[in-house]
């Protein structure tokens, strides 16, 4: 969702957004000025916490892994918010939608 979000603010050719620095979700969703993606955006940040976590197995209390913290369940509540998210900022950026990539 970060890359998308990111991928929206510089399609906006808005030089007052740029250079784009942050990872925090919530703050990139702000600036594209969209109500729903900035909620989406709050939501995935309910469930996983800081983004970073998903990545780096460091950012955990040890000696966890993102396996014994995020359940089957967490993991389909992101699929689905960032399939919509993704969806929306396709449609912003009007890039069609091809999945045979």
């Amino acid at each position: 969702m970060e890359k998308g979000l990111k991928s929206l603010l510089l399609s906006k050719q808005d030089t007052s957004l740029l250079p784009v620095t942050t990872h925090d979700i919530c703050e990139l969703a702000s600036f594209t000025g969209s109500p729903r993606l900035v909620t989406a955006a709050r939501k995935l940040h309910s469930i996983v916490g800081m983004t970073a976590r998903m990545r780096y197995p460091d950012c955990l209390p040890s000696p966890k892994i993102q396996r014994d913290v995020y359940t089957l369940e967490m993991a389909l509540n992101v699929y689905g918010i960032v399939d919509e998210s993704l969806q929306l900022i396709r449609q912003s950026i009007h890039v069609p939608l091809d999945d045979s990539f």
